[in-house]
């Protein structure tokens, strides 16, 4: 885990340039790199500089590394923070204000104030050209798989160095998705600020897990909009809602040959098709799937969801009040309407 440094005088001087910035270059060093990322920068007396942070695969000594990249020049460091830390301070869009001592701020997003901070802070772009170069030129180049070292050591960090503005962008994240934004809008607001391209299946399943709790702690007070299709068979009345609504939509399974009714797959979807109902749904199920009072339907392992649906169709080969056989259930022509 190694932070690299490299200065070369802007005038006067042939600038070497021993880091990849294409991955045919980053090729021939992965044997013994597994991660680099580096972008150019200029310091205030006009130096170019070239700020790396680098990952090897196994120990090496500051000789081989230099005698590596070619440049026995080379100042090399041990950092001094976490891998993650390193990683975004090597890539960075501005530098810290130079007006304040104790200054924190962002080094991705000027908006952000932190303590020490105001206003009046001046964060200069820290890549070469002061942002009017494109990236091709400036960087940052980033090549491999970056790893958090910390997790593999059993060196513990104090909790108040995680606490740093680096890991402020996973925090808002963290926040967002309890919110209820997307995965996608997280990744969105982050773009710049946080690698989601590792965990960006981790973050769909805590949404994914955060919808399912959200929707366990609605109670209904609304009748679902009733939608009745009737007409003879092959009329096309199930194809015409499946293709209207597709992924939205859930499918009410039968009633098995034991008499169990069912409702797998049931994951508070707001769309509800129940084909051919009367094959699916007894008389009393109906009225509570119907009505404007909390109701949970079961599922298999006597598990139950709460049913929240907005909108349910169902179809039949026969106008409403031929659908059951009321005059076994005792049930009269008011009762029906309702």
């Amino acid at each position: 885990m190694i932070l690299f440094v490299i200065i070369a005088k802007k005038d006067g001087i042939e600038c070497t340039r021993p880091y990849p910035r294409i991955q045919e270059e980053f090729e021939k060093f992965k044997l013994k790199v597994s991660h680099i990322i580096w972008q150019f920068e200029s310091t205030k007396v006009e130096f170019l500089h070239m700020q790396v942070y680098m990952q090897l695969n196994t120990r090496m000594t500051l000789k081989s590394i230099k005698e590596l990249f070619g440049n026995l020049s080379m100042c090399i460091e041990a950092i001094k923070t976490i891998s993650l830390k390193a990683k975004l301070y090597s890539g960075k869009l501005y530098n810290h204000c130079e007006k304040h001592k104790d200054c924190k701020c962002d080094y991705y997003d000027l908006t952000k104030i932190y303590e020490h901070c105001d206003e009046t802070c001046e964060c200069k772009p820290a890549r070469l050209g002061k942002g009017e170069l494109p990236k091709d030129i400036t960087g940052p180049f980033e090549f491999g798989k970056f790893r958090e070292i910390e997790k593999h050591t059993k060196t513990l960090l104090r909790p108040e160095e995680y606490k740093n503005e680096e890991y402020e962008p996973i925090v808002e994240g963290n926040k967002l998705l309890a919110d209820g934004a997307t995965p996608l809008e997280v990744f969105k607001h982050n773009l710049e600020k946080v690698r989601y391209s590792q965990n960006y299946d981790g973050i769909k399943k805590i949404y994914e897990d955060l919808q399912q709790e959200n929707k366990k702690e609605i109670h209904r007070f609304w009748r679902p909009v009733t939608i009745y299709f009737y007409g003879p068979g092959g009329s096309r009345k199930t194809g015409l809602i499946q293709e209207l609504f597709s992924e939205e939509l859930y499918d009410k399974p039968k009633i098995q040959r034991s008499e169990s009714n069912w409702w797998n797959g049931y994951e508070g979807q707001e769309i509800v098709l129940i084909d051919e109902f009367y094959t699916k749904i007894d008389w009393d199920d109906m009225i509570n799937v119907l009505n404007n009072l909390c109701f949970n339907v079961e599922k298999k392992h006597s598990r139950f969801e709460p049913f929240i649906a907005k909108y349910v169709f169902l179809t039949a080969t026969k106008p409403p009040e031929e659908a059951y056989n009321f005059s076994q259930t005792g049930k009269w022509c008011d009762d029906i309407s309702q």
